[in-house]
C-alpha cells in the first residue's frame, strides 16, 4: 500500500521477492525460443494392433471422408487477389452444391415419386413424344381458325344478300313515291289553272249598281 501523509508512497512489493536483492544486476533476458511442446510427465500407453483397434481406426478415417465430403462441410475461404479486377465485382457468386440423402429426410419433404400407368389388355404402347403433341394441337387451332373463318364469312355473305334486297325494295318505294308526288303536282297545277279563271257570276252588276247611285263619273 502507498504511505499514508507526507512525502512519497512506497512500493507494495519488494525487489527479495522479485528474485534479486538491492544492488544486484538484473537478469539477462532469454533470447532462445520456447519448446514446441511442453514436457509430459506421463506417456500414453503404446498402441495394441488389435482388430478391434484396426476396425475402429478404418471407420474414423471413413467419417471423416464423409465429414468432407459432405454440403455441409465449411471449407476455407480461398485468399483473395491483391489486385482486384474491375469485372470481378459483377461476378456472381457460384452456389455451393447441395447434395442431401433422402433417408434423413421425413415422408413429408421427400420428393414425390411419379407412378407409371398401366396399359390393359394387349395393347400396344406408343410412346407420344412433345413435338407429336404439339403438331396436333396446332393442326387443332388452325382448324378451329378455318371453321370461324368460314362461319364469319357465310355471315356476311348472307348479311349483303338481305342488305341488297331491303336496297332494292327501298329504291322500289322510292319510285313509287315519287311517281305519286308527281302526279299529284300535275292536279294541282290543273286545279289551279280552273279555280284562278272560273266565274259563276253571282257577283255579276254589282259593279254597276254601285256606280248608278253615285252617279256619274267624268
Amino acid at each position: 500500500m502507498a504511505g499514508r501523509g507526507r512525502g512519497r508512497g512506497k512500493m507494495s512489493f519488494s525487489t527479495e521477492q522479485l528474485g534479486f536483492g538491492r544492488g544486484e544486476a538484473l537478469p539477462q533476458p532469454n533470447l532462445q525460443p520456447p519448446p514446441t511442446y511442453p514436457s509430459l510427465g506421463s506417456f500414453p500407453s503404446p498402441l495394441s494392433k488389435s482388430p478391434e483397434n484396426v476396425y475402429m481406426g478404418t471407420h474414423l478415417g471413413e467419417q471423416r471422408r464423409k465429414f468432407q465430403a459432405s454440403s455441409f462441410y465449411v471449407l476455407a475461404d480461398s485468399p483473395k487477389p491483391e489486385v482486384e479486377r474491375y469485372s470481378d465485382k459483377f461476378q456472381v457468386p457460384k452456389a455451393p452444391g447441395f447434395k442431401y440423402d433422402v433417408s434423413y429426410l421425413p415422408a413429408e419433404l421427400r420428393p414425390a415419386k411419379r407412378k407409371k400407368k398401366r396399359v390393359q389388355g394387349n395393347l400396344v404402347k406408343r410412346v407420344i413424344r412433345p413435338a407429336q403433341i404439339m403438331k396436333k394441337m396446332v393442326v387443332a387451332d388452325i382448324d378451329q381458325k378455318l371453321k370461324v373463318l368460314e362461319e364469319t364469312e357465310a355471315k356476311a355473305e348472307s348479311g349483303d344478300e338481305e342488305g341488297e334486297e331491303e336496297g332494292t325494295e327501298e329504291k322500289t318505294k322510292d319510285d313509287e313515291l315519287e311517281e305519286e308526288v308527281e302526279d299529284e303536282e300535275e292536279l294541282e297545277e290543273e286545279t289551279d289553272y280552273v279555280s284562278a279563271y272560273f266565274d259563276n257570276g253571282e257577283g255579276y252588276l254589282d259593279d254597276d249598281e254601285d256606280k248608278v247611285d253615285d252617279g256619274p263619273v267624268y
